[in-house]
This record gives structure tokens, sequence and C-alpha cells, in this order.
């Protein structure tokens, strides 16, 4: 195991560089395609004529919005949607202010359906896109004519690629923030890849008994805490990007994450209160062993399990991996997961090394001393 660890040391530094460089430069660098932010208004009511501003990104120079719709979210008992066209005025607000108008009637019609969310889709130039539960409509007291549009061949699927090159895909909510992903995601990853090898490696201190199993956990999981640490403060940046809170009390995620690092910190304090260098070597490794599963629990099999949840993956949400990525993310969140697990590798492998000079000294001056 130690001379595996010894290999990828050799290599991990240049992976780290040229890895961390490259998702630098194209993370920061490379657009999104162009999406809709918001609507100045949330709430509609139906048989009424409504304006509303639609507010826009990135939107290309010279646009030219071809059709608006309002469609619902669920489909109705029949299976099909119910769409609602809009008119498009203002268009020329497009170049100037990212921002145009529509003009919409909405009428839900004499049936038992009160309410109802609406997407809002966009067909412009040749591609289109749509922003999901844009509108509330309620339904008003005069709207009693029975009048809905069904368009059966209303088919998306194939033309909501808006990819032009080499862009980023344009996420509700997640906007510019998407980028986090190159970050966030990594440090998490390589914080459970170090605990993961941190426990493998007390595992093999319990079977041998050789201190240097004992210097390589212990350096794993002191980089794993500080990879911990990190994935913390872009999570929390993240979630105050996209859902107005540094710190959502009520995620089961985030709170599982918290008592597991504490968990990990109270290693920390274990060890600072051991004196005898085999008794600290042999419980911390008992330690290691037994916490990790622990924490893998609480940051990944009961936020699974809870109902509710704003991490994606977790309770009711949908996963990341559900989402359309699109190659160009991919090109670029595959290689920050192999450069920052390579960078955390290669810092642990130098405080394991310093760690192991230590000891070496230590021993020298006994001996000299005896």
């Amino acid at each position: 195991m130690n001379s595996i660890s010894e290999k990828i040391s050799k290599w991990s530094p240049w992976v780290a560089l040229v890895g961390i460089i490259y998702v630098l430069i194209g993370g920061l660098l490379l657009p999104l395609n162009p999406g809709i932010i918001g609507v100045n208004k949330s709430l509609l009511f139906s048989d009424s004529v409504q304006e509303i501003t639609v507010e826009t990104y990135q939107f290309p120079k010279h646009t030219v919005i071809r059709k608006v719709w309002l469609r619902t979210t669920i489909p109705s008992k029949q299976g099909a949607f119910s769409f609602f066209e809009a008119k498009v005025i203002a268009q020329d607000k497009v170049d100037v202010t990212n921002t145009f108008a529509i003009q919409t009637h909405c009428i839900l019609g004499n049936s038992d359906i009160k309410s109802q969310d609406l997407d809002l889709w966009v067909e412009y130039n040749n591609d289109l896109i749509f922003l999901p539960k844009s509108f509330y409509l309620k339904k008003s007291v005069k709207d009693t004519i029975q009048k809905t549009a069904n368009f059966a061949d209303f088919d998306t699927k194939d033309r909501l690629s808006n990819s032009n090159g080499l862009t980023f895909p344009n996420r509700v909510t997640l906007n510019e923030s998407i980028r986090n992903l190159f970050y966030h995601v990594p440090m998490w990853f390589s914080m459970i890849l170090l605990l993961a090898v941190a426990a493998v490696f007390g595992i093999l201190y319990l079977t041998n008994g050789n201190l240097e199993n004992e210097y390589r956990f212990d350096a794993l999981i002191k980089v794993g805490i500080v990879c911990g640490v990190l994935g913390m403060i872009t999570g929390a940046t993240w979630a105050r990007a996209t859902w107005g809170s540094w710190w959502p009390k009520d995620d089961p995620k985030l709170n599982g994450v918290a008592i597991g690092m504490l968990m990990y910190l109270a290693y920390l304090v274990l060890r600072s209160t051991l004196t005898d260098p085999y008794q600290k070597a042999r419980i911390s490794a008992i330690y290691s062993v037994f916490v990790f599963p622990i924490f893998i629990a609480l940051i990944a099999i009961m936020p699974k399990l809870a109902e509710n949840s704003l991490h994606p993956g977790s309770g009711d949400s949908v996963g990341f991996n559900q989402y359309d990525l699109n190659s160009t993310l991919r090109m670029f969140f595959w290689p920050a997961v192999i450069s920052w697990i390579a960078l955390f590798w290669w810092i642990a492998d130098i405080v394991y090394r310093l760690r192991k000079i230590e000891e070496l000294q230590l021993q020298k001056e006994y001996e000299e001393n005896v």
C-alpha cells in the first residue's frame, strides 16, 4: 500500500498543476448560454390581459424572438399540456437592457382546475429556452369560458440543447454560480477519498503495527478535514447565491456534514490528549476506522432518506446527474475532480514526509542521549 502511495505521490503535483490551470482558465473564461433570469410578476389571473417583463441573460445581439408560450407544468387528465400563447411587445429592448415585454391572455375555462403553475418558453433565432414555474395562474371569478390550446406536437427535447460551441449551460437559479461545480463538488470528492484511504491505513496499522501507516492515516485525515472546511466554505457561498442563505438550517445534508466534521475535529482533540505514541496510534487508528462509515451515513445515506432537502440528490430533490450538464461542462468537471484530488493527495504526502522526518529526528536525539 505504501509503494502505491509513493507512486501516486510522484505524479500528483504535475497532475494537479496542469489540471487546475486548465480548469481555472476554462472554468472562468468560457461564457454561459443564453437564458431567462426571471420575470417582473409571478402571479397571474385568468381571463385578463397581462403585460410581463422578461429578464434575459447573454442574449446575442439582434435577437429575433419568434414565439412565446406559457405551458402548464403538469399535463391534464387527458395527458395533454395546456398552452397559452403570448404576444411579444417592446422586443427592441433585448439588445439594450436584456429585457423584453410580452402580453398574454390565459383562460382556464369552466373546469375543476382553480390554479396552475406555468412554464415560460421562448423561441428565439433557432433556439429554445424556458424558465420552469415562472408563473402561478389563478382562476378569476369571471373566467367561465371553456377554452384551452393544446398542442400535442410541441416537441422541445431536441431543440432545448442551447449549445453554441464551447459554452456552459445556463440553468435556472444557478446561472453564473454553476462554475462553482468545479470547486465545491471536487472538495467533497477529495475529502471522502482521503478519509476512506485513511481508514484503510488505519486497518493496516491495526494489522501490522507499522508506525508508517499511522503517519499516513494521520496526514490524510488532517488534509481531509481541510478539504471538508473548504467544501463547507464553497458550499455556503453557493447556497447564498442560489438559496439566499449561507446555511439553510433545515437541510439534512448540511446538518449531517456539520456533525460529521465535528466528529473528525474530535479526532484531533483526542490525539492531543494522548502522550504515549503507541497508544495514540492505536486509539487513533480505531477511531478513524469506525468514524468513517458513520460519516458516510451522515452525509450520503441519511440525506437521501429525508423527506425534503434543497441539496441535489437528497430528499425529494433531483440529483445533479439528472441535469443536462452538456459536454463542455463535463470537459472541465472531471478534470477538476482529478486535479483537486491530486493536489490534496500531494499535500497529504508532504505532511506525511514531514512527520516521518520529525520522528526520525526524535529517534536520533533519543539514541544520542542514551
